[in-house]
């Protein structure tokens, strides 16, 4: 796909860009997402903390490529006690007024780094934000490498603290929403 140039600070070249974005989505992709998302929608706080449900999400082609984070690492992360705390978390977010869910899911990101590189030796950043934007798909764009938002949000002219991920997707929805 050609890169086109577009001014995403403003709301003509913000949208243009956006289109072009979605033009290049993989459809089943998208089919296999939105199934995930009805479920994760449809269920109980109990099955979201459940730790093969959990298992599933972090294990799934929408979020695991192989990377850093082999199948054994995986394996090794996804204990029963991290799902069952993970899970627990995502509901205690989820109840969370919405306005609250970003100092909420900066701290969730914080801890499930430390819980995994304590058992790891290395932080899973990708995995770990592409598997809390299946659960709060509403408050991450589809970009998980924390460089690539950060030179977005710097593109859009917007002021991100540090290198924060969670603020970023967040200041970059608000601007196109």
């Amino acid at each position: 796909m050609p890169r086109v140039s577009h001014d995403p600070k403003t709301h003509d070249g913000l949208k243009a860009a956006c289109e072009i974005a979605i033009a290049g989505i993989d459809r089943d992709d998208i089919a296999n997402l939105a199934k995930f998302l009805e479920e994760v929608d449809g269920t109980t706080e109990a099955h979201r903390a459940d730790p093969a449900f959990q298992k599933r999400a972090w294990s799934s082609d929408l979020v695991w490529d192989g990377g850093l984070l082999t199948e054994t690492k995986l394996d090794t992360l996804l204990s029963d006690d991290f799902c069952q705390w993970f899970g627990g978390e995502i509901a205690r977010v989820r109840r969370a007024d919405k306005g609250q869910r970003t100092p909420s899911l900066k701290r969730l990101l914080e801890e499930a780094l430390l819980r995994a590189q304590s058992v790891l030796d290395f932080k899973p950043h990708v995995e770990t934000l592409r598997t809390l934007a299946l659960f709060f798909p509403e408050s991450f764009t589809d970009l998980a490498n924390k460089g690539k938002l950060k030179q977005l949000a710097d593109t859009m002219d917007l002021d991100v603290a540090g290198n924060d991920p969670i603020q970023a997707n967040r200041l970059i929805l608000d601007r196109i929403e």
